[in-house]
């Protein structure tokens, strides 16, 4: 569910009047207990709508994946004094520890840009056939 949404989101997002209007882009974790650390590292950080970070770290980013992203203006971003990244963060300190800063395993891609398909070799044949064949009728 939070993958469709997040797509659903990406596409308003991408609007061309709200990127025009809304450029820049912050990353948002929720910040508690829960709180993955590579997922904590990006919490807060701008980088413009357009940039390739967004490509790995649209979320969700792992399985209870809680983050998000809001657009924010070029004001807005003044205004608060943000710091707009140009280049995706590599690693930071976290709780004294260093972090990769990386998306969890399988989830390092933008999912509104990459259409998910099942992996049917994996099914029991009957279902597997049927899938196949829904394939190639397109339904």
């Amino acid at each position: 569910i939070q993958t469709a949404y997040q797509v659903g989101h990406y596409q308003s997002m991408t609007d061309p009047t709200t990127k025009r209007l809304r450029p820049y882009w912050q990353y948002r974790a929720v910040m508690d207990g829960k709180t993955r650390p590579a997922h904590r590292a990006m919490n807060g950080r701008v980088f413009p709508a357009d940039s390739p970070v967004w490509d790995t770290w649209y979320p969700p980013n792992g399985f209870k994946c809680r983050c998000t992203v809001v657009t924010l203006s070029e004001r807005q971003v003044r205004e608060r004094g943000l710091k707009v990244e140009t280049e995706a963060p590599r690693a930071a300190i976290e709780s004294g520890n260093w972090v990769n800063i990386l998306p969890d395993a399988h989830f390092q891609t933008n999912p509104a840009k990459v259409a998910w398909r099942p992996d049917p070799s994996n099914l029991p044949p009957a279902l597997r056939n049927a899938y196949l064949r829904s394939l190639e009728s397109g339904k």
